[in-house]
């Protein structure tokens, strides 16, 4: 059954928790064993928002565990890289089970509407640069531009510059 505790600080530890759930299980209750990707989720791409693939959660049995009887907890799932995936017992089960999924970054695009005017002051392109469907604040990358094969720090002088994109922090690894 489901139950509400009280958790009271002794000793060096002080405070209280109130209504703090928790559930017994009988002690014949199936154990979740095991946390599979779905094959279909196979190119996890971080776009801008938590990597959250299908998964099935069998116990020791090799029998599904309907959805009630487990919840998932993500974690590093926002970034390109290894995230994990924990299933952990509710509803009659027992025990936890994870597994670790590779997110890989997304593709970074980027886009500069209209034109610059030239002033003879460097000038700073309004680029719009997405990972998929979220734009990126500017200290989500930086970039580099070149003219006439040789790298600037901006643009100055007219004629065509090149500009390249690299993902930093959580959008790092992305690149246009």
């Amino acid at each position: 059954g489901s139950y509400k505790a009280t958790i009271t600080g002794t000793g060096n530890y002080t405070g209280s928790l109130t209504d703090v759930p928790f559930t017994v299980v009988a002690a014949d209750a199936p154990a979740i064993a095991k946390v599979e990707l779905d094959p279909a989720d196979q190119d996890l791409q971080f776009k801008g928002a938590p990597v959250r693939p299908t998964v099935k959660v069998t116990d020791a049995e090799g029998n599904t565990v309907p959805a009630a009887g487990y919840t998932l907890t993500y974690i590093d799932n926002a970034k390109a890289g290894t995230a994990t995936v924990v299933a952990a017992a509710a509803a009659g089960y027992s025990g936890s089970a994870s597994a670790t999924f590779t997110i890989t970054a997304g593709t970074m695009t980027a886009e500069m509407p209209g034109s610059l005017v030239y002033t003879g002051q460097p000038l700073a392109p309004g680029f719009v640069v997405k990972v998929g469907d979220a734009t990126l604040a500017p200290e989500d990358y930086e970039v580099a531009y070149e003219f006439d094969s040789a790298a600037v720090e901006a643009p100055l002088n007219a004629g065509t510059y090149t500009a390249s994109f690299t993902g930093k922090g959580r959008f790092e690894g992305s690149a246009a």
